[in-house]
C-alpha cells in the first residue's frame, strides 16, 4: 500500500504542528515562555471596550475595506466613539 504525495504532505504537516504544539506546551509547563511585547493599538482597543461597557454606549470597530496589514487599515483600527450613541 502506497500513500499519495498529498496524503504524505498532510501527514508531515500534521506531525510538525503536533510536535510544535507539544514543544510549546512543555516550555509553558517549565515556565520558559517568552513574553509578548504589548501593542499600543490593542491596549487602546481594550481601554475603549472597557469604557464602552462601563458607560453603556455602543462601540463600532472596523478594520476597514483594505488589507489588515495596510497602513491605512492600522489607522482605522483606532477605536472611535460615536457621540450620538
Amino acid at each position: 500500500m502506497t500513500l499519495a504525495p498529498t496524503a504524505i504532505l498532510i501527514l508531515l504537516v500534521t506531525l510538525v504542528v503536533v510536535g510544535l504544539t507539544w514543544l510549546h506546551h512543555a516550555r509553558a509547563l517549565a515556565g520558559r515562555i517568552t513574553t509578548i511585547r504589548p501593542l499600543p493599538a490593542l491596549d487602546a482597543l481594550r481601554a475603549a471596550l472597557g469604557r464602552g461597557a462601563e458607560t453603556g454606549r455602543s462601540l463600532h470597530i472596523s478594520p476597514g475595506a483594505g488589507l489588515i496589514g495596510a497602513a491605512r487599515a492600522i489607522a482605522v483600527l483606532q477605536p472611535r466613539y460615536s457621540p450620538d450613541c
